[in-house]
């Protein structure tokens, strides 16, 4: 039997080049999304860290099984989209959990909640001729269009730091890029909901090689245990407390 790295680098001829396109969406309803935890710690150092890993695998230790459940669909995503696996599978933790019928208030759907609106304007843009609402809660459909979504973020919105790209994409994916430009320029706020997402994910992704995240801990205990508990006995995965 092949072995999972020879495996994802025959994924990654097959899957080709990066689909590219530059288009500013709607925000994906992340903001409002249920059981959604409260402010994140101080960012801290993270001590014992590994060394990086391809970007197109996730090599998280601390994800739950609940998102580590994707992986191949999540490395997948990251793959045709240019992303990191590890930003990927981050937003999936703080969104859904893992949980794929995770419905928000405001009507967001799936592993990455996208808003119905915003599923229709990606499948405009890249003219995907059998994109239905109702698909949202398709895992490998919502990634794919998730993981555009935030590639489109990340080619907008670069800095020279990829911690601080990585802030802003979330930012975007959160509260909207439009008002992002605006705050940016000096024009707005944002909201406190995406200042805790930002603090959330970027705290994440600057643990993600430690053996163990105290954003990840404090995201757990501010109430982000609902979304993994749940998310965790609908996939009949086990459902254990941040290392």
């Amino acid at each position: 039997m092949p072995t999972r790295s020879c495996q994802l680098r025959v994924r990654v001829a097959v899957l080709g080049a990066v689909i590219g396109a530059s288009a500013a969406c709607r925000r994906t309803g992340a903001e409002e999304s249920d059981g959604a935890p409260c402010s994140p710690p101080v960012a801290s150092a993270a001590p014992g860290l590994a060394p990086e890993s391809p970007t197109s695998v996730v090599a998280v230790d601390w994800l739950p099984a609940s998102v580590t459940h994707w992986r191949a669909d999540i490395e997948t995503a990251a793959v045709v989209h240019g992303l990191p696996a590890d930003l990927v599978a981050i937003v999936v933790l703080v969104e859904s959990g893992g949980d794929p019928a995770a419905r928000s208030p405001s009507g967001a759907r799936g592993l990455m909640q996208i808003l119905p609106p915003t599923g229709r304007h990606i499948a405009g843009v890249r003219a995907l001729a059998d994109h239905e609402d109702r698909r949202l809660v398709e895992p490998r459909y919502n990634l794919d269009l998730g993981a555009w979504y935030l590639a489109r973020q990340r080619a907008d919105f670069a800095a020279d730091d990829p911690g601080k790209t990585v802030e802003l994409v979330a930012a975007a994916y959160n509260g909207g890029p439009g008002r992002l430009a605006r705050h940016l320029r000096g024009e707005g706020t944002l909201s406190a909901e995406t200042d805790r997402y930002v603090g959330w994910v970027g705290g994440m992704w600057r643990e993600r090689r430690a053996p163990r995240s105290v954003t990840y801990a404090a995201w757990w205990d501010a109430g982000g245990s609902r979304l993994v508990t749940r998310a965790a006995r609908a996939l009949d995965e086990p459902v254990a407390p941040p290392p």
